[in-house]
C-alpha cells in the first residue's frame, strides 16, 4: 500500500511541474515527455515539447526560463538548416536543448538538466 502512495504522490508532483513548465513556456505548448529522476546527488530532468513558434523565438524563451533557474546559456551549434544544440550552466547545474523545426512546422525542443544536489 505504501509503494501505490508513492507512486500516487509522484504523479501528482510530476503532473504539478508539467503545469509549471507548461506556463513558463510559450502558449500553445505541448509536453511530449517529461521525466525527473534522483540518484547519487544529482537531480535530473528530461523534457520533450513542440510548439507553433520558430526555433529561434523558443530558444531565446528557453534561455529567459533557464536563466530564472540560474542557468545561463553557455554556447550554441547550430545544426543542419535551422535546427540546433544549446547548452547552458551554472552554479552546480547543467543543461543542453536540442531545438529543431519538424515537418509540419512546429518546432521541438528537448531538454535535459543536471543539477547536483547538496548533500550535508
Amino acid at each position: 500500500l505504501t509503494d501505490v502512495r508513492a507512486a500516487r504522490q509522484a504523479m501528482n508532483e510530476n503532473r504539478a511541474e508539467q503545469g509549471e513548465w507548461l506556463q513558463r513556456l510559450p502558449d500553445g505548448t505541448q509536453i511530449l515527455s517529461h521525466m525527473t529522476s534522483q540518484d547519487r546527488g544529482q537531480r535530473s530532468l528530461h523534457l520533450a515539447f513542440r510548439n507553433d513558434e520558430s526555433p529561434q523565438r523558443n530558444q531565446s524563451s528557453l534561455a529567459a526560463t533557464l536563466q530564472r533557474d540560474g542557468l545561463a546559456l553557455e554556447r550554441e551549434n547550430k545544426l543542419q538548416g535551422a535546427a540546433r544544440v544549446v547548452y547552458f550552466r551554472g552554479p552546480g547545474k547543467e543543461g543542453m536543448a536540442t531545438i529543431s523545426p519538424a515537418a509540419d512546422g512546429k518546432t521541438v525542443v528537448v531538454l535535459n538538466t543536471i543539477t547536483r544536489m547538496e548533500t550535508r
